[in-house]
């Protein structure tokens, strides 16, 4: 009986020993430090880019630009009947579409080159004697560069 009591005992801690949880450690581990990245060297850090707008119009009134959904504005200006509204604005690179609130037009502009030319124009016609003034819109030109 005492021989079994020790061979339990002993077969106990060889078991108890034996089953020790290995650790492997990970092939990539995640860099400590920026310097530790291995980045590519084409990689754009840039979460902006840079817009060079020119908007024109024929009446002097504030011009917004603004995101699609309005809750972001970017820019505030005047156009003014003799010269355009000229900017130079940073916008998440991630947005494509910007919109133009000028007068009571809220125009969407797509944003594919880095040059966006926009020109609101005034037609006048008359009507039974009476001048009416309506807005249109000039076609959308963007630059690539």
């Amino acid at each position: 009986m005492k021989n079994i009591i020790v061979l339990l005992l002993v077969l106990t801690v060889i078991l108890g020993t034996s089953c020790k949880k290995e650790i492997e450690e990970p092939v990539n581990p995640l860099p400590k430090k920026m310097a530790d990245l291995k980045v590519k060297a084409d990689f754009d850090w840039n979460t902006t880019k840079d817009y060079f707008f020119t908007i024109s119009g024929p009446v002097n009134r504030s011009i917004r630009i603004s995101s699609a959904d309005g809750s972001t504005i970017y820019q505030k200006g005047m156009i003014f009947s003799e010269e355009p509204f000229k900017a130079t604005i940073s916008i998440p690179a991630y947005i494509k579409t910007v919109h133009l609130l000028y007068v009571d037009q809220n125009i969407e502009i797509p944003l594919s080159g880095n040059n966006i030319n926009y020109s609101f124009l005034m037609k006048t016609s008359t009507t039974s004697g009476t001048a009416l003034q309506k807005m249109v819109n000039s076609k959308n030109e963007n630059f690539k560069n």
